[in-house]
This record gives C-alpha cells, structure tokens and sequence, in this order.
C-alpha cells in the first residue's frame, strides 16, 4: 500500500522465552529456550478509522491515539482474540470475541504485503534451484535466487536441523541473527568454484594453483608466465604439478601446454627449431622425469628401437629427437647440456599446426568465466551482458577498440564461449538483435553493430551444432595421433599388469581395476560411474581386458541383469548396460 495510506501492514518478530519448570527464577535462568516469532501487523494512523475502530470496539484509551497497531497473534487473519495498542500511551487491548460486522470485514480486508514467499517441504539447493530456474519472469528469479543463495550456504556450513535466522536491511544498517541450532554441526565450508567435469578443466585448475595461467600472443591461443606478487612462476614448476594429477593422460596434457605455451616460439604447434630445444632448463628436463619417469627410453628419444612418440606426447618434433636427448640425458646424469647447432636441425618434415588440446585452455577459459561470472542464479539481463563484455573484451578485442569489430576478432570466438552464452543467458541468447530487422542489442556484449551477420552465423551455428550433439557425451579434446598412442598404451599396461595372474581371480581384478580407475575415473570416485568415463574407455582397453579375461565380459554380469561382479574391476552396476552397449559396439566394429 502506498505511504500515505491510513492503514499499513508490515512485519512483527518477537522472542519467546520458555522455562521449563521450577520455582525458583535463577534456578530457571539456564534452562531457558529462546526462540522467535514473526506476526502481521497493521497500523492505523487515520483520525477518522481510529476514532471507528474504538467506538466499536468499545475501546477508551487514557490518551487519544494518534496511531493504533493491531497484531495477528492468533494467526488465522486479523480478528477476535488479537492484540490492538494504542499509542503514544502504549495502552494494549484485546480484541473481544464479538465483532460488528462491518469491523470484521475492514479486519478481514487488511491482507500481508509479503512481495515473496514460499512454504516447502524439505528440499537440496539442488533441487530448489531446478523449481527456481525455470522462473521466467526476471524479478521472480531475482528474489527466488536469494532464497536459493541461503539454502546452498545452510546445506554447505551446516548439515542438521533445525535452523532459524533474521535478516534485516535498511539505511541504517543490517541485523542478522541464527537460533534454534546445534552450534557444533556448524562447520565452515566454502563456495566451491566453478570446475567442467573434463580432464582439461582439471589440468587448467592445477595450473592456476600453481600461477601459470593463460596470456596473450598474436595468435591468441598461446599461453604466458605471470607475475605472483614478486616471485615468476617458473616453466618447471608449473610442469612439477603434473604430478598431483591423477592420470597419465592429463599429465601429457599439461606438459604439452605448458612446452608449448613456453618454448614453441614461432607458434608452428611444435618444439621444431634448435633455439625452441635449447630453451628448456635442466629444472624443465627433470620436471618431466618426474611426472614420467624413464620418458626418454619409454618414448623412443634414444637408441632404444621403440618408435618415437615425444612427438604425439610432447610435441617435440622428430627433427630435434637427437638434440633433445642429448639435452635431457646430460641434465639428468647432472651435467651442462651442450648447445645445439642450428645447422645439424634438419627443417620439419611436415608443418605442425597448434594442437587443439592447447588451444582449448584458451577456449574453456574464456567459457568457464561466462559461466562463472555470467550465469549465476538470478542474474538480470543487464548484469549478465556487463560480466560477458568484460570478458569478451578482455580476451578478443585484439585491438583494444573497446568492441569486436573485426571479422577476425569474431571467428576468433570458440564455440565453447557462444554456447556457455546460451546456457547461461536469462531470456535466451538471441533476444540480442542479431537478426536483420530486428533492434541490435549486440553491442551490449561487445560486438559492433557492423558485424552482426558475422555474429549470427557464428553464434547460432555454435549453438545449434551443440543443440544437436547434446547427447553424446564427449571427453577430453586431445589430438588424434596422442589419443590412439594412449588407447594402446592403457591396453598395454592392463595387459602386463594381469600377467600371471589367474584370469578371474581378485589379483587380476585388482590390476584391471587398477588400471581402468588410474586413467578413466575422471571425478575421482574410486570407481567408473559416470557415462562419459564409460565412454572414454577405448576399444582396444575392452578387448584386452576381455583376452585376460579368457571370456566375454558377461560372465562379470556385464548387459545382464543377474548376479553383478564387475564392481570388483571398477564398473559401478549402474553403469553395467552402457559398458555392455560399448563392448558390443567394439566387437562388431574397427577395433579402437
């Protein structure tokens, strides 16, 4: 109601004070249990009701009120049995049991204006975001967003009940209390920040642990060390972090980015030149003995017979293989490594381009900010197209215009990015303007009005590539070549690990499980029970789990609906319909 208006409702809290039994007060004083209440109020200031309501009510104040106030302490609605006070004398008054009809009905008129509310049952954060976030209307989100805020931050600090709380804000200041809890089931926990569940958001997050993070070139895909406070974060430490990931395949991962990121210095997508192998330190060399050790026999440096693949691990091309292993051997044997003669590099047998792998930090990086920054759960319009051009200006305005507008800033913009927009926009990505005939709202996100047909077909040819693979599960993005090279290289220590054990037997289990959880468990469970980890496991792993086995895998109760034993490989039972599709699928197709 407006300001103005004779009559006002808003909000009482109180305290309850209960004692549980006894004569005597100070023996009370421990036992009492203090809680709150929260009641309608509405407050009359019109001369003309006041004088109404005591005349009908039978009410005669010491004082002529020039205010009166009546709780719902009965909390059925304003009526018989509630409290009136008058003031400025403080009088308190009983509404009797009786009313005139015409005061019941003024009473009955006087409605809460509580602007949000919800009642429940009890509900996860999880659960109330999902009945929150299908909200359309921006206001209501807004509000449900903070009532889905408090929740999370209760589940996350605090795991019983009950629990109560007050917040209170105006000009002055705040007021927040908690009461009814268990104070020591309260325990600090906090906001986890946003990580995909890939293995290249894992590799990125132990990069930024470690300092070394994403940095500008002109190609916009390299990668930079940056200043912590005084210190610079090394190439070899951030290749020392490797080790605190969990499989080999996000340790090649990381070193490739950070080789690349430091020493591939004319941005061919390989370690090619004799000055890009004498750039790393023996600190460099040893970093990546200890996150793969024996590498340059394991690998095919040497004389050793074993094909070469630090190309495909590394991407350490095969025309500086010789130089590199006299570097890294000098550096571990403890000597100084000689320097390389330009001339004795032959040039590149074929041209290197920037691996996708690589280039994909820079992507997720630029998409994990979107929806970090950008999508939180009751984000307006307006704040969500601020936090997306700072970022798309940040990390694609190449000329520091202020906008993107260029085609090559435009077509530099990943898919990653443009679909993290869709997903986190509050009324949807194309209520933007792009298409022709329609009011431009681009630049709000950076982009120049000159480029919307350009940002039309990349944005929405994005989105729509991602609509329609939304259901194949993906895993992590790495080259082709590095890719079958770990297929096999799985396979292959699966099958040596299980040598001489008997096929079946718990030892054998225990290897296969082993080696499946070290290289496939992307969440770290302890177990493969996620689809897109059943869908990582290549062919070749299958069929050789299957040879150690010396029978098919539904004897484990794979694609069975029986007796389930491949819980002791580290297959989850819910898992066990898409692991019986899969090896299917492998036995009818190519193998790998």
């Amino acid at each position: 109601m407006a300001e103005r208006s004779p009559v006002r409702l808003f909000a009482l809290t109180g305290a309850l004070l209960v004692a549980s039994s006894g004569a005597d007060l100070h023996a009370q004083v421990p036992d009492i249990d203090f809680s709150q209440v929260t009641r309608p109020v509405v407050q009359v200031t019109d001369s003309a009701m006041i004088d109404y309501l005591l005349f009908e009510l039978f009410v005669e104040p010491a004082t002529l009120p020039s205010r009166l106030q009546v709780i719902d302490v009965t909390q059925n609605g304003f009526g018989p049995d509630d409290v009136m006070i008058a003031f400025p004398s403080v009088e308190v008054f009983t509404i009797p049991a009786f009313l005139p009809d015409s005061v019941q009905a003024i009473m009955s008129s006087w409605a809460p204006e509580v602007e949000y509310r919800m009642d429940s049952g009890n509900m996860s954060a999880s659960a109330l975001g999902s009945l929150i976030g299908s909200e359309t209307d921006s206001t209501r989100l807004a509000e449900g967003a903070l009532l889905y805020d408090l929740v999370q931050a209760v589940e996350r600090s605090y795991r019983d009940l009950p629990v109560a709380l007050l917040f209170q804000r105006d000009s002055v200041g705040f007021t927040f209390q908690l009461w009814d809890y268990n104070r020591p089931s309260m325990t600090y926990a906090p906001r986890p920040e946003f990580v995909p569940d890939t293995a290249i958001a894992a590799v990125l997050q132990m990069l930024r642990r470690v300092g070394y993070v994403p940095g500008q070139n002109a190609t916009g895909t390299g990668l930079s060390l940056e200043a912590t406070g005084q210190a610079v974060v090394t190439v070899d430490r951030a290749l020392q972090g490797m080790t605190q990931l969990p499989s080999e395949q996000m340790r090649i991962l990381a070193a490739q980015t950070v080789l690349l990121g430091s020493y591939d210095l004319d941005r061919s997508g390989a370690i090619d030149q004799a000055d890009e192998i004498d750039a790393p330190t023996c600190a460099v060399w040893s970093a990546l003995n200890e996150a793969f050790p024996d590498y340059l026999s394991r690998y095919g440096f040497g004389d050793t017979g074993d094909p070469y693949v630090g190309d495909v691990v590394f991407n350490i091309s095969d025309n500086v293989r010789a130089p590199g292993q006299l570097r890294a051997s000098a550096c571990l044997a403890g000597r100084d490594p000689p320097p390389t003669d330009p001339a004795a590099v032959p040039e590149p047998e074929t041209g290197n381009a920037l691996p996708e792998a690589v280039e994909r930090f820079v992507r997720l990086e630029a998409a994990g900010e979107i929806l970090q920054e950008a999508g939180r759960l009751g984000t307006t319009p307006a704040q969500w197209a601020e936090a997306v051009r700072a970022i798309m200006q940040n990390r694609f305005d190449r000329d520091g215009s202020g906008l993107l507008d260029r085609t090559i800033e435009i077509r530099s913009v990943p898919c990653d990015v443009w679909q993290a927009m869709a997903a986190t926009h509050p009324e949807y990505t194309y209520g933007m303007g792009f298409l022709a005939g329609d009011l431009y709202a681009g630049d709000h996100i950076g982009v120049s009005a000159s480029l919307r047909e350009e940002l039309l077909a990349r944005a929405s040819g994005c989105v729509q590539a991602s609509a329609r693979t939304a259901d194949a599960a993906s895993g992590p993005v790495v080259p082709e070549g590095l890719s079958n090279f770990l297929d096999l290289l799985t396979a292959a220590e699966i099958a040596r690990s299980t040598s001489g054990t008997e096929p079946g037997s718990v030892r054998w289990a225990n290897a296969v499980k082993n080696g499946l959880v070290s290289q496939y468990d992307l969440d770290d469970s302890g177990e493969i029970d996620q689809t897109d980890e059943v869908i990582e496991i290549p062919c070749p792993v299958w069929q050789t789990i299957e040879a150690t086995l010396g029978s098919p895998l539904t004897e484990l109760g794979i694609g069975g609906s029986g007796d389930y034993f491949a819980d002791q490989i580290g297959i989850a039972i819910e898992q066990r319909d898409l692991v019986a599709a899969r090896v299917g699928a492998c036995t009818s197709s190519t193998p790998g």
